[in-house]
C-alpha cells in the first residue's frame, strides 16, 4: 500500500499513513501490527533464541503492560513503552510480539478484565 494514503478512524480523524498492518481493531495482534496510542498486555514473545531472550530481559514479557508511543516514518522502528522501559524496536522484532489489546469492557485479548 502507497505510504500517500491516510487512515481514517470511525470518528474521522486522520490518523497518518495508510498500513494494512496497523490496526486498532484486533484484540490479539503483533506488536508491529498496533497502531500508536494502542495500549495492551504482552501475550507471546517469539522469533529466534536471542532476540526473544533480549526482549524479555527489556520487559517486553508476557503479562507485561505496553503501548505504542510513535513509529518512525518509511517502516522505522516502533517507539514502545513495557512498564517504565521505553525502547525502539525494529519491525521484524515487533512482530514476534503478541499484543492483547484492551476493548472498552476492559478485556484483554477477550478475556474479561478481573
Amino acid at each position: 500500500m502507497s505510504d500517500s494514503h491516510t487512515r481514517v478512524s470511525p470518528n474521522g480523524d486522520a490518523s497518518g499513513p495508510a498500513d494494512s498492518a496497523i490496526t486498532d481493531d484486533c484484540r490479539v495482534c503483533p506488536l508491529s501490527g498496533l497502531g500508536c496510542g494502542v495500549a495492551g498486555h504482552v501475550v507471546a514473545v517469539s522469533g529466534p533464541t536471542a532476540i526473544r531472550r533480549r526482549l524479555i530481559a527489556l520487559g517486553l514479557r508476557p503479562g507485561a503492560s505496553c503501548c505504542v508511543l510513535g513509529r518512525a516514518p518509511a517502516g522505522g522502528p516502533i517507539h514502545v513503552r513495557a512498564g517504565s522501559v521505553h525502547l525502539m524496536l525494529r519491525s521484524q522484532e515487533a512482530a514476534g510480539v503478541t499484543i492483547g489489546v484492551a476493548d472498552a469492557e476492559g478485556a484483554v485479548g477477550g478475556v474479561p478484565a478481573v
